[in-house]
């Protein structure tokens, strides 16, 4: 039986009194409040839940332990101790702490209601730090095996819970007894590892290393090409991959004298001699297995010739002409750059650049060996013809003496030139450069003469000039005197005053020799 109270208002219109009931007593209308208080006993006592984790569970130290108490009226009291220690008052929200030492804990709990009913529970949890333990037993770890070889494992905890395993980082496996797995195939080193938990939730995790090896060493070579035609002292270089390698032996040319490492890669030069050579190189592995192989290499120290075919040089040129160059060497096979006047190498030749004055060709020459050979070619261009005067066209008396036309030709290359009257060849001849070049007319007939002088240079650049000149009759004015007349007038004035200057010497000498009184 529980206790409890309860008030009831009930509100109602009467007809007639409750105290008394007349047929003849007159309507009247009444409000009756009524309480009616019940009263039950309570003798249930609280109920006590453990919420988490589970009774006689397995608990790290320090885990929260979560309890609720529950009451149909109120609780008034909640205590608790653990093992044999006092009780101490439970508050809400009724969560403790494992205890640290690993053995199993009794936990007490009490609870009382406002109607003095109690409840006890009692719960058991057994803590535990310890992890699990892993432990390698065979093979040995950070070693070298073929692949498929067994790994086995021991796994040890109190209260175990799971077994997991991965390689190389991969997912993992759950792995049930007996824990043991073959070596993965692959060579090289693989990552083995092994996770453990226990009912508590402690995790443990161990890695392991193995090697695995099925393959005999890999000898390769990372430069230069083999076969390849190369200068001597060139490095070679050589790489040998093994999971477990061993030992390194390498030789030129089938030495007796190799050379011992365990180190890759190696490097070694190639040998002096414009011949073959062999190198020769050995590799084991810890198990045992052996590579070979060898490597051929030509050498090649000699530069490739450069000659040039036409035109010579240093020679005078035309701009555009096509240079051609001969480029040999033992190894068959050129590369060829260019360029003009330093201006940027080129694969492909072009003819000599248009500009009067020098143009300088640079020849570039590999062979497969790297060999290098410069050469360098200097050529003098001259597209520009002569520079020639022109003298103005010309009218003379017939018979004029002194009669001439003069040119002035100026070049840096000159050569000859040829004068023609009225298209018939009538002089030619070597001319230099600023040195006039002068023709004399024949007056002796009349009319029209062109003369045409043609110069031309080294290079065939020409020049020509033409000049008009017109013999025509003297004109003779009357006022003018004759020229015999001329003539007499000169003659006789030459008589007179040769007299006088004669009579005037020997007066001077009759003055000199006169007798003094």
């Amino acid at each position: 039986m529980k206790r409890w109270s309860q008030a009831v208002f009930i509100s109602s219109i009467l007809l007639c009194s409750i105290a008394v009931c007349s047929v003849n007593a007159p309507l009247n209308y009444q409000s009756v409040i009524i309480f009616l208080s019940f009263t039950y006993a309570d003798e249930i006592a609280p109920t006590i839940i453990l919420v988490n984790p589970e009774n006689e569970s397995i608990v790290k130290p320090f885990s929260w332990i979560d309890i609720e108490i529950e009451d149909d009226v109120a609780i008034s009291q909640v205590l608790y101790h653990w093992d044999d220690i006092a009780n101490e008052t439970f508050e809400p929200p009724y969560d403790l702490m494992a205890r640290t030492s690993e053995v199993a804990h009794t936990l007490y709990v009490y609870a009382n209601d406002t109607s003095n009913n109690w409840a006890a529970a009692v719960f058991v949890f057994i803590s535990d730090s310890t992890i699990p333990e892993i432990s390698l037993n065979t093979p040995i770890n950070d070693s070298i095996y073929l692949s498929g070889e067994i790994i086995n494992v021991t796994v040890t905890d109190k209260y175990l819970d799971s077994v997991l395993y991965s390689w190389d980082f991969e997912s993992n496996v759950t792995w049930n007894q007996p824990y043991s797995t073959p070596l993965i195939s692959g060579d090289g080193e693989h990552s083995f590892l092994v996770y453990a938990n226990d009912t508590a939730g402690n995790w443990a995790k161990q890695q392991f290393i193995f090697i695995t090896d099925d393959l005999q060493p890999n000898i390769d070579l990372e430069s230069p090409i083999n076969g390849s035609i190369k200068q001597s002292g060139t490095e070679v270089i050589v790489r040998v991959q093994d999971a477990s390698l061993d030992m390194i032996l390498y030789a030129w040319d089938q030495s007796s004298s190799n050379i011992t490492t365990d180190q890759s890669p190696i490097s070694t030069q190639i040998p002096s001699g414009e011949t073959f050579h062999i190198l020769t190189v050995h590799a084991n592995d810890s198990l045992g297995r052996w590579a070979s192989t060898i490597f051929i290499f030509e050498v090649d120290d000699t530069s490739p010739t450069i000659e040039i075919s036409s035109p010579s040089n240093g020679s005078l040129v035309h701009s555009g002409a096509m240079v051609t160059i001969i480029v040999n060497d033992t190894s068959g096979t050129v590369v060829l750059f260019y360029n003009w006047n330093g201006e940027g190498n080129e694969s492909l030749l072009t003819p000599i650049p248009i500009g009067d004055g020098l143009q300088v060709l640079e020849v570039y020459a590999y062979d497969l060996a790297d060999n290098l050979n410069y050469a360098r070619f200097v050529f003098e261009v001259d597209d520009s013809p002569p520079v020639l005067n022109h003298p103005e066209d010309i009218v003379v008396d017939l018979n004029q003496e002194d009669v001439n036309i003069t040119w002035l030709p100026i070049d840096g290359h000159p050569s000859q030139y040829s004068i023609y009257q009225n298209g018939t060849l009538i002089d030619s001849d070597y001319w230099s450069s600023g040195a006039i070049i002068i023709l004399y007319i024949d007056t002796t007939f009349l009319g029209w003469s062109n003369y045409t002088i043609v110069i031309i240079d080294t290079l065939g650049n020409l020049a020509s000039d033409s000049v008009m000149v017109h013999v025509v009759e003297p004109e003779v004015s009357e006022s003018e005197p004759s020229r015999e007349i001329i003539m007499i007038a000169i003659i006789t004035w030459s008589i007179v005053i040769s007299i006088g200057i004669i009579s005037f010497i020997v007066r001077k000498k009759n003055i000199r020799f006169k007798k003094t009184s």
